[in-house]
């Protein structure tokens, strides 16, 4: 099977009526694949740092649009919630002020109280000669509780006085006899 193409005629096909892109956009693609080579180390550093410099304005514009886009939802959240606090009635408003005026209340009176209670234990300690040292060991919730406390501390105290008086005399004593 010999074929042979000298009498036959070549075929002219326009290639261009099949394709799909104009030719405005067959350059563009041809010019973004095209690339000059940096020809000093110079030029190769400088379009390093250039492509170095748009992914970070790229990575940067990305995350501006990431926090515009959280901020707009936190403020949309405060808007609706300050809306929500708008339309609480005054009479809730009210309650919550009165309940708030009611804690800060009882939490003084506590205060003063245990002030009360402070100063009444250092009256009782110094009225019996005690010393006031120890006013926080023996402070209690009310006062009869606080003089047994103090009773009780009497007690020890004036035994553990007595005791360090006779072991006072006991080695007076013993220095003077030898």
């Amino acid at each position: 099977m010999n074929v042979s193409f000298k009498n036959q005629h070549p075929m002219i096909m326009h290639l261009q009526r099949f394709a799909t892109d104009s030719d405005a956009n067959v350059s563009r693609k041809r010019e973004k694949w095209q690339c000059t080579l940096p020809k000093t180390i110079e030029e190769y550093r400088k379009a390093l740092q250039s492509e170095g410099d748009k992914r970070v304005t790229m990575a940067l514009q990305t995350a501006k649009a990431k926090w515009e886009e959280e901020y707009k939802q936190k403020l949309y959240k405060e808007r609706s919630e300050a809306i929500q606090a708008a339309q609480v009635s005054v009479e809730a408003r009210e309650k919550a002020i009165r309940e708030k005026a009611e804690k800060d209340m009882a939490a003084l009176e506590k205060v003063l109280n245990q002030t009360e209670l402070k100063l009444k234990t250092i009256y009782l300690l110094n009225e019996r000669k005690l010393p006031i040292t120890f006013v926080d060991f023996l402070l209690d919730q009310n006062v009869k509780k606080i003089e047994r406390h103090i009773d009780q501390f009497q007690i020890a105290f004036n035994r553990a006085v007595e005791e360090a008086v006779k072991e006072s005399h006991v080695t007076q004593r013993r220095e003077e006899g030898a």
